[in-house]
């Protein structure tokens, strides 16, 4: 019997090492770099801004102003009762609103009365 060839297992190959220990330290590096040089041109830029203001861009002995208060109602149940008289009134009274053009406001109710006359088809 001629010899049967035997097929040949290929070699497993495993991980030798779980970190790798100079591209790690390289990466470290790098950032360190990169860390310093940002770091410096932020501080070269704000030395450049400060001589080209001639102030400093950070006041820290100037004072707070102090914000107005907004001005509240003494008495905002009085006023609200105001409020509504107004516009009862408005809704009441007679009143040129233009005198020119002829335009008056008349009380409401009256209003209606004049709607209701004129019919659905000359409310325009």
């Amino acid at each position: 019997m001629p010899d049967a060839v035997q097929p040949v297992a290929p070699a497993r190959a495993h991980e030798t090492a779980d970190v790798d220990g100079p591209h790690i330290g390289l990466v470290a590096g790098m950032l360190a770099i990169t860390l310093v040089v940002v770091a410096c041109a932020a501080w070269g830029a704000l030395h450049l801004l400060r001589h080209e203001t001639d102030r400093t861009l950070f006041p820290t002995a100037a004072t707070p102003t102090q914000m107005p208060s907004p001005p509240l109602q003494s008495a905002p149940a009085i006023d609200l009762r105001a409020l509504r008289e107004q516009k009862r009134a408005m809704l009441s009274e007679y009143r040129w609103i233009d005198q020119d053009q002829g335009i008056v406001r008349i009380p409401i109710e009256q209003a209606m009365e004049v709607l209701i006359a004129r019919g659905p088809a000359k409310r325009r």
